[in-house]
């Protein structure tokens, strides 16, 4: 079903993001039903992105403010959207929020969300400038179609400032892969191997800092931290891993650890890859930030079972409980940071208590799963909701479904007069079955079955009772025809689920049930796929699909295709069979083996 499947291309600025922050993310919701793509600036990291499979394009962003070179991005924007013709645009940062949700609306994208990282104003930001990111987010929330937010605190934020209403926001969280990030799979010998590397002893007490290195992550109030924590603890590291910013004015360099005087104890591992067994040399992650969204490095840090100290702002409180997997300190206070930092490397117990809760809150938290599933869901939502409402759906019933009526009047007439002979009276069938939200309504359709019975006076098979006439009139789907009297009152669609019957509705799992949240059709998604050679659990899984990826241009493929199927009479029963089996429920799935 791929050439069916919801285009969907998530837009930031830089590519170290779409590897770190969005591939896994990506993966997932291709493995949900989507096509997916990327949009970012070219560099090394895209290759990986590639190379599993996801399809990126390359726009030249830049991280500074560029008037024209932005212009020029936008318009590389426009021109992409216009060609591939995504059905959702997904941004992240404010910078590709801002110009790729213009480019998308321009181009006439259906669907545009935007996903909060956490607002670049906070409660200490000087009031002009607050005002002016205020404004900036109203902007960009007047082109989204949705807006996810990573942390609630930011939702509450956005709905006091009037930036977006409390129903066009929802919280996703954020998340890692908690199975990436396990200190049972780090071996002694790795860590032996990267503290040879870095130069650090086994007997060193490693403060860890990961993150670029700027002054809105306070690492100048960690430098100063750690001048004072040096005289309490002579074996203190300062370990930092990340890349040195230099598009940032306020850019930390490694001489800026010289002036604190701590460069001798200080090991700046840069950008790597390696992070599990860089979190696992680390006594404490430390990050001193004052601005977040929802900071993933003290749930890696949680998942390693390493305390973390981090500034109490928004994010980091949903992240770090004080006194469970870390502690809070206020920003911009280097004494309370080295205070805190003392006071889990000077108490064995405190710190072992803090790891196992910290392990078992990234487990039960932050595993990464939880938050595309919760992106999954929005755009399942988004797409059922979106312009092409049901009510579309209904136009384009009456207006198709009266046209091929008022044609195929002379046919039915025909066909009245052809069963009235061959199996006598009544010439439609009637049969109440269950409709949209399971209401129940009275189906049509030419009767292609007699009524004879046994001796016992009990009805024979279907088998026994179809005759040459109907197999024929199902045959070519002319037994359907009447049902164009259900589409023209509202009871059913041209596509659609297939109305089952009635008994069958105690019968569905809850997943089963959801087939019938949309009108049921004279033809659907499982009547093109296999129809009645299907199983009942794969039928109601395309049933379902249907449901939530509906659109205008799937039902007209649903058609033609069927108009195929109709004139080649593929799947009209199954092997060995007439008439379809009964539906009898779906079996529970047995429980693994004691011990597996």
């Amino acid at each position: 079903m791929s050439h069916l499947q919801p285009r969907v291309v998530h837009v930031t600025t830089v590519d170290m993001s779409v590897r770190l922050l969005l591939l896994n993310q990506l993966l997932a919701l291709r493995a949900g039903g989507f096509d997916v793509s990327a949009i970012s600036a070219s560099g090394p990291d895209i290759a990986p992105v590639e190379a599993a499979g996801v399809r990126h394009f390359a726009v030249p962003f830049t991280r500074r403010i560029a008037p024209i070179a932005d212009l020029r991005a936008c318009w590389a924007l426009w021109r992409l959207f216009r060609r591939e013709r995504f059905t959702i645009v997904h941004t992240h940062q404010v910078k590709a929020a801002v110009f790729a949700q213009l480019a998308a609306r321009l181009a006439g994208v259906p669907i545009v969300v935007n996903t909060i990282h956490g607002f670049y104003f906070h409660e200490h930001t000087p009031a002009m400038k607050r005002r002016a990111w205020i404004a900036l987010e109203r902007l960009t929330a007047r082109l989204s179609t949705f807006i996810l937010s990573q942390n609630r605190e930011d939702i509450d934020t956005a709905v006091t400032e009037g930036i977006c209403r409390p129903d066009g926001i929802r919280h996703i969280g954020n998340g890692i892969d908690v199975r990436h990030f396990d200190r049972a799979a780090v071996t002694d010998a790795q860590l032996n191997d990267l503290r040879r590397e870095l130069g650090i002893r086994p007997d060193d007490v490693v403060v860890g800092f990961v993150g670029r290195l700027v002054l809105e992550k306070g690492i100048l109030e960690l430098f100063e931290a750690m001048r004072a924590l040096r005289a309490r603890f002579p074996r203190v590291r300062l370990l930092i891993v990340g890349p040195v910013d230099s598009v940032k004015s306020d850019a930390i360099s490694t001489s800026t650890a010289d002036a604190y005087g701590i460069a001798d104890m200080t090991v700046f591992a840069g950008y790597r890859h390696d992070m599990p067994q860089l979190y696992a040399l680390m006594h404490v992650c430390v990050l001193p930030s004052h601005r977040e969204g929802m900071p993933r490095v003290p749930m890696e840090a949680s998942a390693m079972a390493v305390p973390s100290v981090v500034t109490a702002i928004r994010g980091c409180r949903e992240v770090v409980r004080e006194g469970e997997n870390g502690l809070l300190v206020p920003v911009g206070d280097a004494q309370g940071l080295a205070d805190a930092v003392a006071r889990i490397l000077g108490d064995p117990s405190t710190a072992g208590r803090m790891s196992v809760r910290a392990r078992a809150m990234a487990r039960g938290q932050f595993d990464e799963q939880l938050v595309f599933e919760r992106v999954r869901t929005s755009y399942v939502q988004l797409l059922r909701e979106r312009g092409r409402c049901p009510f579309t759906k209904r136009i384009f019933d009456v207006i198709v479904g009266g046209a091929l009526l008022i044609l195929a009047l002379p046919v039915m007439a025909v066909l009245a007069v052809v069963v009235r002979v061959s199996l006598g009276s009544p010439v439609l069938f009637r049969q109440v079955r269950p409709g949209l939200r399971g209401c129940t309504f009275e189906l049509l359709k030419f009767r292609s079955m007699t009524d004879a019975r046994g001796a016992d006076g009990a009805l024979l098979s279907d088998s026994q009772r179809l005759t040459c006439i109907g197999r024929w009139l199902r045959q070519t789907s002319l037994d359907e025809l009447p049902e164009l009297f259900n589409v023209v009152r509202g009871e059913m669609s041209l596509v659609g689920p297939r109305p089952l019957l009635t008994q069958y509705l105690a019968r569905y799992t809850p997943h089963q049930a959801r087939r019938h949240e949309l009108l049921p059709g004279i033809t659907g998604l499982a009547q093109i796929s296999g129809r009645n050679r299907l199983s009942w659990e794969e039928r109601f899984e395309l049933d379902v699909w249907y449901v939530d990826y509906w659109s205008m241009k799937l039902d007209l493929q649903i058609l033609f295709r069927t108009a195929a199927k109709v004139i080649v009479g593929d799947g009209i029963s199954q092997p060995g069979r007439d008439t379809t089996a009964e539906f009898m429920g779906t079996p529970p799935k047995s429980p693994p083996p004691h011990g597996a």
